[in-house]
C-alpha cells in the first residue's frame, strides 16, 4: 500500500504518527516498509495473518493455548539468522504475544499469547537449555505450575539438573520440582511442599530379625512431591564391615542399638567393644553377647573380646577349606555358621595412643602406663584390621562407630578402604565430616535446610552411602533400648553366662606386658605379623624403624634363651632352678609344669 505524504513530510519527525495513522484505518498488522521522497509515498506492507490454535505440551494429554497466529515472513526476514530481529520486530508490534516458532524454510513464524510469569519461565528454561526462546513451548498448568514443550537438544543427564534449579530458583520455590518425558519432549514444572519427615519414625519391634542378611536402619527421604517413605537397609551380603560417624547427640547409638536388636533377633553372635565409660549406652544388651563378646572393661577385654572372633574365623576358615568352598554363603543351609556382628564404639578413645614427651623418664610409673596402654591400643587396632581385611568371607560382620573418622581418630586410609557401608549421623554435618565419612561425598545429598533446621524432625537424620546403594538421606528408626531389650526377650533370645573373656583368655590374647609372651612364640614374619613396637618414649614405630626394633628384640628373645640352656637347669629363683620353657620350679626329680 502506497501512502501519500503531505506537504513539509520530514521522516525523521513524522515516520511514527503516519505508522500509527494507518495501523488505525488499516489494521495493526501494517508495517512500514519503506518512504519515497522523490515520490512522495510511504510504502507499507501487510503480514498476512491467520488465526490458528496450536497444542500446548502436557503430559497425558493436549490443552488449548492462549490466542495463537502465524506471520508470514518476507524474503529477507526468512533466513536462520533473523529470528533475533524478527522476535524483536514482531514481539513489540504485537504487546503481550511472543515468538513461539520461528521457521525461516517455510517464511512463516508463530506468536502466542503468553503471560508474564509464563514468559519468564520460558526464558529461563531456554537460557538452562542453551537454545532461543521460541524453541521452547510454555503454558499454564492446571492446578498450578507450567506445561514445557522441550526442544530435540534435550538430555536428561545433561539438562535435568539445570530444570530443576528453574523450578526451585527461578519460577517457583524449594519443594517445586519437574517431571519431564525424553521421548515425547515435555515436561511440567509443578508446585509442592518439600518433603520431610515425621519427628519420629518407630522402629517395627515385630520386624526384627526378618532377614539376617539385610538389616533396615530407617526411611529414605521422598522426592519432591512424594510422601510415600522407603526404607534403606543394611545390605550384609553386599559388604560386612562399615563405619558410622558423626558427632554428640546425632543418633549413632540409636542406629546402632536397632542394628544389634534386629542382628541379635535373627540370630547372630554380638560383641561389643566400648570404652568403659561409655559402655552404659549398650548395658541393656550385655546379656546377649557370646561367651566372652563383652570387651568394655578395659583395653585387654576389648583386644581379647575380638581375638575370640579372629580365632573363630580361622577355625571357619578351615571348615570352609574341607567343605571345598571359599565362601559361607555357600555351604548349606544346615551347616551355615551363625554371623557374628561386632560393634567397636569410641574408636578414637580406643585407639589413639598418647604421646610421650621428649627425654622423659620411662621408668616413671605413670610412664610406663601410658607405654603399656599405647601397646595395647596399637594390639586392638591390629586386630580391627586383620579381621576387616581377612574374615569377611566367614560371616563376620563388624561397625565401627566415632565422632571423628580421619586418621588422627585411629582410623587411617588403610582401614576405611575396607568398610564398605558409610552412614554419617546428623543433619548439618561440615565438608570435612562428609569428606572424611564417605567414600564419594559428592555422591551423597546433603540434608535440605527444612529438614535440618526443623526441630525434632531433624534428630536420628543422617546421610548414607551403602554398598550396592543409591546414597541417601534418611532418618534412623527409633526405639529405646527398654522396648528393644524387652523385645529379644519375649522372644527367648539366649543369653551368656559370662559375658567378659576370662583371665585365661585375656593371658592368652593379651598378656600384661612383653615378659609374659611366650618365648616360644612363632618367628617374626614382617609380611603379615608386623608385631606391636614402640621407642623408648613410647611412640609407635612403623615400617623399617618397626621391622628393626622386633628384629632387636627377637635377637634378645633368643639371646636370653640359649643363655638359659647353656646353664642347664634355667635360672634360678628363691624357691631353686627353674624350667626356660614354662619358668615353673624344677622338682627334685627333674620334672617341672611342662
Amino acid at each position: 500500500m502506497r501512502v501519500p505524504l503531505p506537504a513539509g513530510f520530514d521522516p525523521d519527525r513524522h515516520s511514527g504518527a503516519v505508522v500509527s495513522k494507518v495501523r488505525q484505518a488499516k489494521g495493526p498488522e501494517w508495517s512500514l516498509a519503506n518512504i519515497d521522497t522523490d515520490a512522495h509515498v510511504a510504502v507499507f506492507r501487510r503480514h498476512v495473518a491467520e488465526t490458528t490454535v496450536t497444542a500446548a505440551a502436557k503430559a497425558g494429554g493436549s490443552v488449548k493455548t492462549p490466542e495463537s497466529f502465524q506471520v508470514s515472513l518476507s524474503a529477507a526476514d526468512a533466513k536462520p539468522t533473523m529470528g533475533e530481529k524478527v522476535a524483536a520486530t514482531l514481539q513489540d508490534t504485537y504487546p503481550g504475544f511472543y515468538l513461539t516458532d520461528f521457521d525461516p524454510h517455510l517464511a512463516r513464524a508463530t506468536l502466542t499469547k503468553l503471560d508474564d510469569d509464563t514468559a519468564r519461565c520460558r526464558g529461563a528454561v531456554a537460557t538452562a537449555l542453551g537454545v532461543k526462546p521460541w524453541d521452547v513451548q510454555a503454558a499454564p498448568r492446571p492446578g498450578g505450575g507450567y506445561l514445557l514443550g522441550l526442544p530435540k537438544s534435550y538430555m536428561p543427564s545433561k539438562h535435568d539438573e539445570k530444570l530443576d534449579e528453574v523450578a526451585t530458583s527461578v519460577v517457583g520455590q524449594f519443594g517445586w520440582y519437574v517431571v519431564a518425558d525424553a521421548n515425547k519432549l515435555t515436561a511440567q514444572v509443578i508446585p509442592s511442599d518439600p518433603p520431610t519427615f515425621p519427628p519420629t519414625i518407630r522402629l517395627n519391634l515385630a520386624g526384627l530379625g526378618a532377614d539376617l542378611h539385610r538389616t533396615p536402619i530407617g526411611d529414605i527421604l521422598p522426592p519432591p512431591g512424594q510422601k510415600k517413605y522407603d526404607t534403606v537397609s543394611i545390605d550384609w551380603r553386599a559388604h560386612a564391615f562399615g563405619l558410622v560417624s558423626g558427632t554428640a547427640g546425632a543418633g549413632k547409638t540409636n542406629t546402632l542399638n536397632s542394628i544389634i536388636a534386629d542382628q541379635v533377633a535373627g540370630g547372630a553372635a554380638l560383641v561389643i567393644v566400648d570404652e568403659p565409660s561409655k559402655a552404659i549406652d549398650y548395658s541393656w544388651c550385655k546379656k546377649y553377647v557370646r561367651d566372652g563378646g563383652w570387651g568394655c572393661d578395659g583395653l585387654r577385654s576389648a583386644v581379647t573380646a575380638l581375638a575370640l572372633v579372629y580365632e573363630e574365623g580361622n577355625r571357619r576358615a578351615k571348615v570352609l577349606e574341607q567343605a571345598g568352598v571359599t565362601n559361607w554363603f555357600d555351604l548349606p543351609d544346615h551347616q551355615r555358621f551363625p554371623p557374628i556382628l561386632c560393634i567397636v564404639d569410641e574408636v578414637a578413645g580406643l585407639l589413639v595412643g598418647e604421646k610421650l614427651p621428649p627425654g622423659v623418664d620411662r621408668k616413671m610409673p605413670e610412664v610406663q602406663e601410658v607405654i603399656e596402654e599405647n601397646r595395647l591400643k596399637f594390639k586392638l587396632q591390629r586386630v580391627i584390621t586383620k579381621i576387616a581385611a581377612e574374615k569377611r568371607f566367614v560371616g563376620i560382620r563388624m561397625l565401627l562407630s566415632s565422632q571423628v573418622s580421619n586418621q588422627n581418630s585411629g582410623l587411617p586410609p588403610s582401614l576405611k578402604t575396607l568398610l564398605g557401608q558409610r552412614v554419617l549421623m546428623g543433619p548439618n554435618p561440615s565438608k570435612t565430616q562428609r569428606d572424611q565419612a564417605f567414600s564419594v561425598a559428592d555422591r551423597v545429598p546433603t540434608v535440605p535446610d527444612n529438614v535440618a533446621n526443623g526441630g525434632m524432625v531433624s534428630k536420628g537424620v543422617g546421610g548414607a552411602e551403602l554398598e550396592g546403594q543409591a546414597p541417601v538421606v534418611f532418618k534412623s528408626f527409633f526405639a529405646t533400648s527398654g522396648q528393644l531389650d524387652a523385645e529379644l526377650a519375649s522372644r527367648g533370645v539366649p543369653t551368656t553366662s559370662r559375658p567378659e573373656p576370662t583371665q585365661a583368655e585375656m593371658d592368652e590374647y593379651c598378656p600384661v606386658s612383653e615378659e609374659d609372651l611366650d618365648d616360644e612364640g612363632p618367628a617374626f614374619d614382617p609380611r603379615r605379623d608386623a608385631p606391636e613396637t614402640f621407642s623408648d618414649d613410647g611412640e609407635q614405630l612403623f615400617g623399617a624403624a618397626a621391622a628393626a626394633a622386633a628384629s632387636r628384640r627377637l635377637e634378645a628373645q633368643a639371646k636370653a634363651q640359649r643363655a638359659a640352656k647353656d646353664a642347664g637347669a634355667g635360672t634360678s629363683g628363691a624357691d631353686g632352678p627353674r624350667c626356660p620353657s614354662c619358668r615353673a620350679p624344677i622338682r627334685s626329680d627333674g620334672t617341672c609344669e611342662c
